[in-house]
C-alpha cells in the first residue's frame, strides 16, 4: 500500500518512470493490492510511451480475470486500440466490456466509444445504434448529451431529417440544443452555491433545478448534493427520500456511496424495511468486497430489527445463499437460524447448526453454540461429555465470559447428578467468587444452587 501511495505521488507529479518502479514493486509483494497496481503500472507505460507494453499488461489482467479492476483494465484496453486507430480490435473490446460489465460506471462511456469507431469506420447504422443505446438506457447520463449531437448529426448525414424528429418524439427526451445548454448552466449555477456551503441557499438552488430539468443530464450529482445539504440541514426524512431517488437512477459514480448513506440513515431512523432494502441493493451493486460483505451484514441486522420471524428466516437462507460473505457474516447467520429452529421446536437442525459454529469459541456466536451444545449433552444425560465439554471449553480461554459461565452452572447441575455434592458447590462457589460482571444473572444462578444444595 506505501508503494502504491508512493506511486501515486509521483503519478500526480509527473515523474512517470519513478511511478512505474513504484507500482511494479507493490505488484511483485502479492496481496489484494497487486490488482490496484498491475492496472496503474498498465496505465503508467502508456503514459510513457510504451502503448505495446501497456496493450500487453491490460490484457494480461482481462485474462486473470482476479481483483476490482478487470473491468477498468478491458474498457481502458479498448480504449488505447481506438487511440491507435485499431478501430476493428477496439470494437471487439468494447463490446464484450458493454455485455460484461453493463452495471459499470463506463457503461455509456464505452457505448459513446463505440459510436464513435464505427463512425470512423463509416457504418453510420451501427454509430446510430450505439449511440441510441446511450440514450436509451442512460438518458441523464452526461454522455448521452453527445450522443444526441452524433445522432442528429447522423441523420443529418444519412438525409433522413424526418427519421431523427420521429426518433426525437419517440425517445421523449430533449433534444433542443439551448435546452440542453441551459441545463448544463442551470446546474453550473446551482453547483456553485452549494460550493459556497450556505445550507439554506443550496436547498433551494439544488431543487429549483431538480424541478426544471427532471431529466437534466446532472440530477444525479443535484441528488447527492442535496441529500447532503438536508443532512446537514438536520432534515433526515428529506435527506433519504433525495438518496432513494437517486439509487433509482441508472449506475453512476454516486451509486454505492449513494446506497451506503441510505441504508446507513435508515436504519439510524428505524426504518428497517427500507435499510435492508437500500443494504441488499447495495449488495448487489458494489464491486468492493469489504463492501459487499457490509452490505450483507447490514441487510441481515435490518431484517433482524423488523422483528418480523417469517421475513428474518428468509433473510437468512438469502444471506447463507449469497456470495462475497464474509466468515463473520455466515456465522451471524447461521446462529440466528439455529435460534429460530430451536424456538420452532427443531432441536436437531438447531444442534447441527451449533455443532459447526462451536468449533471456534472466540467469536459470542461460537461460544454461544458451545454452551448450547454442552446443554443437549446434560438434557440427554450424557453427564461425562458434558463434564469434558465445559473443561475443554474453559481451556480456550473464550473471551466470552457469560457463555462460559453459563456452562459452568452445568457443570454444577452435572456433579449434582453425579452424586458429588461436594464437588458441585465447589463449582457454584468458583463463580460466586470469580466470575463478573455480577448482574447478568449467571451469579445469582450460582447462588441459587448453593442454597438449593444446603
Amino acid at each position: 500500500d506505501a508503494l502504491n501511495r508512493l506511486g501515486d505521488v509521483n503519478y500526480v507529479s509527473r515523474e512517470f518512470r519513478k511511478a512505474l518502479e513504484n507500482y511494479e514493486g507493490a505488484a511483485r509483494l502479492g496481496g489484494d493490492e497487486r490488482y490496484y497496481s498491475q492496472y496503474q503500472r498498465a496505465v503508467t507505460l502508456g503514459l510513457l510511451g510504451s502503448r505495446d507494453r501497456k496493450i500487453a499488461a491490460l490484457q494480461a489482467i482481462v485474462a486473470d480475470g482476479k481483483g476490482d479492476y478487470v473491468d477498468d483494465a478491458l474498457y481502458e484496453l479498448g480504449r488505447t486500440y481506438v487511440s491507435m486507430e485499431r478501430f476493428t480490435d477496439g470494437a471487439a473490446t468494447l463490446k464484450k466490456f458493454v455485455t460484461t460489465y453493463p452495471a459499470s460506471d463506463k457503461y455509456a462511456a464505452a457505448l459513446s466509444n463505440l459510436g464513435l469507431i464505427y463512425q470512423n469506420l463509416g457504418d453510420n447504422a451501427a454509430a446510430l445504434r450505439y449511440y441510441q443505446m446511450i440514450v436509451d438506457k442512460a438518458p441523464t447520463s452526461p454522455e448521452a448529451k453527445d450522443a444526441l449531437l452524433a445522432i442528429k448529426g447522423i441523420y443529418v448525414d444519412m438525409n433522413d431529417v424526418d427519421g431523427y424528429f420521429a426518433y426525437a418524439r419517440k425517445s421523449g427526451i430533449e433534444t433542443d440544443l439551448s435546452v440542453v445548454a441551459r441545463d448544463s448552466l442551470a446546474y453550473v449555477s446551482a453547483q456553485k452555491v452549494y460550493l459556497s456551503g450556505s445550507v439554506v441557499k443550496s436547498a433551494e438552488a439544488l431543487e429549483e433545478y431538480l424541478a426544471k430539468y427532471p431529466r437534466g443530464a446532472y440530477r444525479a450529482d443535484a441528488l447527492y448534493s442535496l441529500a447532503d445539504v438536508r443532512l446537514r440541514s438536520g432534515d433526515r426524512a428529506a435527506a433519504i427520500a433525495a438518496l432513494q431517488e437517486l439509487s433509482g437512477l441508472y449506475y453512476n459514480s454516486h451509486t454505492v456511496s449513494g446506497l451506503e448513506k441510505l441504508a446507513s440513515l435508515c436504519f439510524e431512523e428505524k426504518r428497517y424495511g427500507e435499510a435492508a432494502a437500500a443494504y441488499r441493493k447495495l449488495a448487489a451493486t458494489a464491486v468492493n468486497p469489504s463492501t459487499v460483505s457490509g452490505a450483507w451484514d447490514g441487510y441481515l441486522r435490518s431484517m433482524e430489527a423488523t422483528e418480523d420471524s417469517g421475513q428474518l428466516a428468509m433473510a437468512v437462507d438469502t444471506v447463507l445463499d449469497a456470495s462475497g460473505v464474509s466468515e463473520e457474516v455466515v456465522r451471524r447467520a447461521r446462529s440466528l437460524k439455529a435460534g429460530m429452529l430451536a424456538k420452532q421446536g427443531d432441536k436437531a437442525g438447531a444442534l447441527a447448526l451449533y455443532r459447526q459454529l462451536a468449533t471456534e469459541v472466540q467469536t459470542p456466536e461460537g461460544a454461544e453454540a458451545t454452551y448450547y451444545v454442552i446443554e443437549s449433552q446434560y438434557e440427554n444425560g450424557e453427564l461425562d461429555a458434558a463434564e469434558k465439554a465445559v473443561l475443554a471449553f474453559a481451556e480456550q480461554n473464550t473471551p466470552q465470559t457469560y457463555w462460559l459461565g453459563r456452562a459452568f452452572l452445568i457443570l454444577g447441575d452435572v456433579y449434582v447428578k453425579k452424586g458429588d455434592t461436594f464437588q458441585a458447590r465447589a463449582t457454584l462457589q468458583s463463580i460466586v467468587d470469580g466470575y463478573s460482571p455480577a448482574d447478568d444473572g449467571v451469579v445469582e444462578a450460582a447462588r441459587e444452587r448453593i442454597e438449593k444444595l444446603k
